[in-house]
């Protein structure tokens, strides 16, 4: 019988109750240390290997921690010859104590140092967008964390923009703590109503050098919106190379595709296929705003208005 794969929880953060199911729609999912523990847990489990969530640290086994989890841990964890610690290391730097990192951007992975690639699971609960709307183009959507979006797209000119070209935007942000998921917004597996996702972190180029093109970052936003049936429009970011059979585009879409969608890709549903992440990038012809995605990091948010 193999022994148990222990999933460690800080005491301060254990969920009470504790979800069963993976694919619920359970607000703590929303957070790092639960997406990856709790939810990579979960899955094994009902893949049928035997797993086990622990306050404490194990003196033998397989151990999955959360980077952040660390922080309730000694600060140096001796090796010992029985026990493998498995970092999941999130959006953070690796942890020295552990053996092997998980990471959850492509280019980040270096079997040399052991550290491995596995995609972030898609939002829990997912709710695909209505095939009842068929060719509608009206609805602008962002679902994510309010650290994640560009300024310029908090701004009430983007809103506006929107608003004269027939468009209506509807962000669903939360602006949570790393550890809190008890006042969150957990309308971000819903898709029904949208008809495009736009997430862009940065329209400054400096500030996308100086972070190194987001590749400690995860392409969930992708994944979800290929998995949600619905476009999406990206800012550059390094670990969306990666996914799929193609590098992604982005299209570039203007009034005349709302007043005449039948030929236009924005309506065109993502196909799933095999590849590095999952389905393939839904593309587009032409560009947004200014040639394929590389590019994008050039544009100033006085481009976004209209390029739309």
């Amino acid at each position: 019988m193999l022994p148990p794969l222990s999933f460690y929880i800080p005491p301060a953060l254990w969920p009470d109750p504790m979800p069963q199911d993976p694919t619920e729609n359970w607000s703590g999912f929303s957070l790092g240390i639960h997406a990856w523990t709790l939810q990579t847990g979960l899955r094994l489990r009902q893949a049928g290997w035997p797993c086990e969530w622990v306050d404490h640290l194990p003196a033998t086994g397989i151990v999955f921690i959360h980077r952040n989890a660390f922080r309730w841990l000694p600060r140096y964890i001796a090796p010992r010859p029985n026990r493998l610690l498995v970092c999941f290391q999130g959006d953070l730097a690796p942890h020295p104590n552990a053996q092997v990192q998980v990471v959850q951007n492509p280019t980040a992975a270096d079997p040399s140092q052991h550290r491995y690639f596995m995609p972030h699971w898609p939002q829990p609960g997912l709710l695909p967008r209505d095939k009842g709307r068929g060719d509608r183009f009206e609805t602008v959507a962002f679902l994510g964390h309010g650290a994640n979006l560009a300024p310029a797209l908090t701004q009430p000119e983007w809103r506006q923009t929107l608003e004269r070209l027939g468009l209506q935007w509807r962000p669903v942000i939360n602006r949570n703590r790393w550890d809190d998921h008890d006042s969150l917004d957990n309308r971000w597996h819903d898709y029904r109503t949208v008809d495009v996702v736009v997430a862009v972190r940065s329209f400054d180029p400096d500030t996308l050098r100086r972070n190194r093109y987001y590749r400690h970052k995860p392409p969930t936003k992708l994944y979800n919106a290929w998995l949600a049936g619905v476009p999406a429009i990206l800012g550059p970011g390094v670990g969306l190379s990666g996914c799929g059979q193609q590098p992604p585009q982005l299209f570039r879409g203007h009034d005349s595709r709302r007043d005449s969608p039948s030929p236009s890709p924005v309506a065109a549903e993502p196909s799933p296929a095999t590849g590095a992440g999952g389905p393939r990038a839904a593309a587009g012809s032409g560009d947004f705003p200014r040639g394929h995605y590389p590019a994008m990091a050039a544009v100033y948010p006085s481009d976004v208005g209209a390029a739309l």
